[in-house]
């Protein structure tokens, strides 16, 4: 059988590259339905969503409106504040986020981050493909996996920074490069990205770091021989520049550290992929509209715990690993079972069950200085993701290349057609969930007072209250006595929350208005609250079960 003609995997055109992301931003439309129809409210069930929405305005608002640094404030926890630094901040999507707020304010610009996501997501794996000399339209189906599997599904409904995978292909591609050529300026763009992952989320650069790990520990990756010392002065390169890009961060950080209560990490054995969750389809699955019974019962509940490798891809992925050859089948190899160990956590688990009994490398981490604030085991899976993708691209390169060479291209147009459709039923999570919340107007009548005041919002100390707090700020612009945080210490809360809330108090600090939520309060404690509000403040309106009150 003759060679298949292997130019067109290795001639890249902006002409290819533009229709590749048309079709991807396609199916984000389709597979985020009907996020498109209600683009005024924010991706996602009103959840941490709220919080990143947060992020992205304060981190604008601080900058511009204030002048000060977005990451210390004290627009939460008033008066006294708090440092970001340890926050699940997400810099680089700010940065963003202010480029793009004053154009589409800040609800759209929210789902345009995360829309965008899948797409560049898609396209940077889709690149690392075409580097390993696949084909289109294989390539293709690798940056769909890749991109548009459970956990990337239910990490975008949640949490914009862990959804925020897009640069994971583009480190891996350029690394490649790097000790493919043993080229400097490859290993100095490998560093620059590696740091933009830290910028995105500490985890990006966890698991950037984890995916560099086999070749740094030695594994060829090139058709060269890459000495000990090469290898050496590239890896030096590339860490010693991504260091420096961070010192900045990394500095607040030990600062914040030092000055502040940091509450310790926990749930390394909580939020994990389940074995079972590996083959049976998650909670957020779209057979939960079908079989709703079975998909119920499926062990991948949280959106930390999607891990549904699916069933298409999975036999495409084994009959790469099975059948053919590739430069690079070893290293993805490695990095899949990697990502797969240590997404199960520090104990196994089965349906739910965890077998304490069984112990596994996970357990380690805990015990280990910055790595233990990766608490969520389950995250890593997306390395496992990404292995499969490649695996999966690997198959469907040798099935086409079979009819290119018998000149039989609307089999093989067929055949990526087929596919696209396969991974979409495997993975596809609509309807995805809208956060439909109400916005009662008075907000947006207290941002035009011109003076100057906080806001006090009861109940205080539930997440779920908290985070809503926090998106209500973003429309009426000030300051509140609550707030929440990642990685902030309860304890703290409690101490700087535990003042006797009195009017001599309120009025000494400048709360000029109580707002008070009957859907985060029992309604004996929410009748109990009005009563007292009643007799002391002044009621000046009631929306949406939210009454405020004005103190002064």
């Amino acid at each position: 059988m003759p060679t298949p003609n292997l130019k067109e995997k290795y001639d890249y055109t902006k002409k290819e590259y533009i229709g590749v992301l048309i079709g991807y931003a396609t199916i984000t439309l389709i597979c985020t339905y009907p996020a498109i129809l209600n683009f005024n409210f924010l991706i996602g069930p009103p959840a941490d969503n709220q919080i990143f929405a947060w992020n992205l305005w304060w981190f604008k608002y601080s900058l511009f409106n204030l002048g000060s640094n977005p990451f210390h404030s004290n627009y939460v926890f008033y008066p006294v504040g708090a440092d970001l630094y340890f926050h699940t901040y997400s810099p680089l999507n700010c940065l963003v986020g202010c480029v793009l707020q004053p154009l589409f304010g800040l609800i759209k610009t929210y789902n345009i981050l995360i829309m965008g996501g899948f797409i560049l997501a898609a396209a940077g794996a889709y690149a690392l493909c075409r580097y390993m000399a696949l084909g289109r339209g294989a390539s293709f189906i690798g940056g769909l996996i890749f991109s548009y599997n459970p956990f990337h599904f239910a990490q975008s409904q949640n949490h914009l920074n862990i959804s925020s995978i897009f640069l994971l292909p583009l480190l891996i591609l350029y690394v490649f490069k790097a000790m493919d050529k043993q080229s400097i300026k490859y290993a100095a763009i490998s560093g620059i990205i590696l740091a933009a992952n830290y910028y995105l989320d500490f985890w990006m650069f966890l698991f950037g770091s984890t995916l560099i790990l086999p070749v740094l520990m030695g594994m060829r990756i090139s058709d060269k021989k890459v000495s000990g010392m090469s290898r050496l002065r590239i890896s030096l390169y590339m860490f010693i520049l991504a260091l420096i890009l961070i010192l900045p961060m990394l500095i607040g950080a030990f600062k914040a550290a030092i000055n502040e209560n940091i509450t310790k990490p926990t749930g390394y054995d909580t939020y994990v992929a389940d074995l079972a969750g590996l083959v049976f389809p998650h909670s957020g699955h779209w057979l939960k509209m079908v079989v709703p019974d079975i998909i119920s019962r499926s062990p991948g509940k949280s959106c930390e715990s999607q891990a549904f490798l699916g069933y298409f891809t999975l036999l495409a992925a084994l009959l790469a690993i099975f059948k053919y050859r590739h430069k690079y089948k070893k290293y993805f190899l490695t990095a899949g079972i990697l990502g797969l160990i240590l997404s199960l956590g520090s104990n196994l688990h089965i349906w739910g069950i965890a077998y304490k009994q069984i112990k596994l490398p996970y357990l380690f981490i805990e015990y280990v200085p910055i790595l233990n604030a990766a608490r969520v085991p389950g995250r890593f899976i997306i390395l496992t993701y990404l292995a499969l993708a490649m695996f999966a691209a690997l198959t469907m390169d040798n099935v086409i290349n079979k009819f290119k060479v018998k000149k039989r291209n609307f089999l093989v147009i067929l055949i990526v057609l087929f596919s696209v459709v396969f991974v979409l039923i495997d993975y596809c999570s609509v309807p995805f969930d809208v956060a439909t919340i109400k916005v009662p107007s008075f907000w947006d009548r207290l941002k035009k007072d011109p003076s100057t005041f906080a806001i006090s919002n009861i109940p205080l100390g539930k997440w779920e209250a908290d985070s809503r707090y926090l998106y209500y700020q973003t429309i009426h612009n000030r300051q509140i006595l609550g707030g929440i945080l990642a990685r902030f210490d309860i304890s703290y809360y409690d101490t700087l929350m535990g003042q006797t809330i009195t009017k001599e108090y309120l009025t000494n600090i400048q709360v000029k208005y109580i707002a008070l939520y009957k859907e985060f309060s029992s309604n004996e404690r929410f009748l109990a609250f009005r009563g007292d509000f009643m007799r002391d403040f002044s009621l000046i309106a009631e929306e949406d079960g939210i009454s405020l009150f004005q103190i002064y």
